[in-house]
């Protein structure tokens, strides 16, 4: 079969669905990653076949940052703002590509993440679709995603989509252990995270390997929410600490544009977290979903710095199981992170929690089993 994985142009809502898409790949079928044009090179690295639709992340970034509809708009017309300019538009664009690209060469399979709708417009040969989840369910999300869906039919000038949409099997790579009572989500097929497997020959960059001391914390605020300013204030809390700092920026911020470096820290752009995090006792990171997960599966403690969209929620699953120390934007001074750094440390109950929810993790479906499962009752159900 030919499934196609649809994903917007951010690196942390691609890199969750690759153990699906490796998955299929194993399994003998043929997989087609459709995303922005910047991360084609990075997908095609991986060995899948890249569709490059809709706009980069820099294109979307040009749109400028979002300005609220008037000096009285409130929080949730903020959010609008910021859900349009990130995920609606750009769905739109995407869209209007893949369905010139599939009425070409027709696929059999849908597997888009949940944020891009444009894929709800595509319609598999078999009918197969899925919604491949990120992190906690956030709130309000299926009323936004309707708004989207509305928006998005009438840019195409198409039926509304949002019924196929919510009625697709949910893929959902965040453990239950972490999820609230009550879902919003009608099929949900829990998949074990998975940092996946790093390119073939990939190693860690030798600004890494020099570093000596036995601990090591990994550092990032992900691809959305980031800043030169941030970064700064990031490392100066952690400057001279005796352990190695591992940070990555992603292509938002230059690394060279951060000024001279503590000793104890090393920056790149882009790091493989399959490479980083068997190496690490601690990550302080902006609880996106992916490096949030990536963490836990493998018992690492967080320090939690949420900004945006899900990351909130995120950020308080993972301090209500007791494995992460949560600080809003308000109160992530250098000061506060540093201390929530030593305390995550040095405290055997953040290790023993985190250590808890990588065992349950380890007992989800994997991308293989669920996908297989999948497959079968598609063609048992006909």
């Amino acid at each position: 079969m030919r499934i196609l994985f649809s994903s917007s142009p951010l690196t942390g809502h691609l890199l969750p669905m690759l153990p699906l898409a490796g998955a299929a790949r194993r399994a003998g079928h043929e997989v087609i990653i459709a995303t922005g044009p910047d991360l084609s090179d990075e997908i095609e690295r991986r060995g899948f076949t890249a569709w490059p639709v809709g706009p980069s992340k820099a294109e979307i970034d040009q749109v400028g940052l979002p300005r609220p509809p008037g000096p009285g708009a409130t929080d949730e017309q903020i959010l609008w703002t910021n859900v349009q300019r990130l995920f609606i538009n750009p769905s739109a664009a995407r869209a209007a590509e893949l369905a010139g690209l599939t009425e070409r060469s027709p696929v059999d399979v849908v597997v888009q993440e949940l944020y891009e709708l444009g894929a709800s417009y595509i319609h598999p040969t078999s009918g197969q679709r899925l919604v491949h989840g990120l992190g906690a369910d956030f709130p309000g999300f299926i009323d936004l995603a309707a708004r989207g869906h509305a928006e998005v039919a009438r840019a195409l000038g198409r039926p509304d989509a949002t019924e196929q949409y919510l009625a697709a099997p949910y893929i959902d790579p965040f453990p239950p252990v972490l999820h609230p009572p009550g879902r919003p989500w009608r099929d949900v097929r829990p998949l074990r995270p998975d940092v996946g497997e790093a390119p073939t020959g990939a190693t860690l960059p030798e600004s890494f390997r020099r570093l000596t001391h036995p601990r090591t914390v990994y550092l990032t605020l992900g691809t959305v929410y980031t800043s030169t300013e941030a970064w700064r204030g990031l490392l100066e809390a952690v400057a001279d600490l005796p352990v190695n700092v591992l940070a990555t920026t992603g292509n938002a911020v230059d690394p060279a544009g951060l000024g001279p470096l503590p000793a104890n820290v090393a920056v790149e752009r882009f790091v493989p977290q399959a490479l980083l995090l068997p190496t690490c006792s601690a990550v302080v990171c902006h609880a996106g979903a992916g490096t949030a997960l990536g963490a836990l599966a493998f018992g690492l403690p967080l320090v939690l710095l949420p900004m945006g969209a899900d990351q909130f929620g995120n950020a308080a699953a993972v301090a209500s199981a007791g494995a992460g120390i949560v600080l809003d934007p308000d109160a992530a001074t250098p000061a506060a992170i540093r201390a929530a750094l030593g305390r995550v440390l040095d405290a055997d109950s953040y290790r023993r929690a985190a250590r808890a929810v990588a065992d349950s993790i380890a007992e989800l479906p994997t991308a293989d089993a669920l996908l297989a499962g999948i497959l079968i009752e598609r063609r048992t159900n006909g």
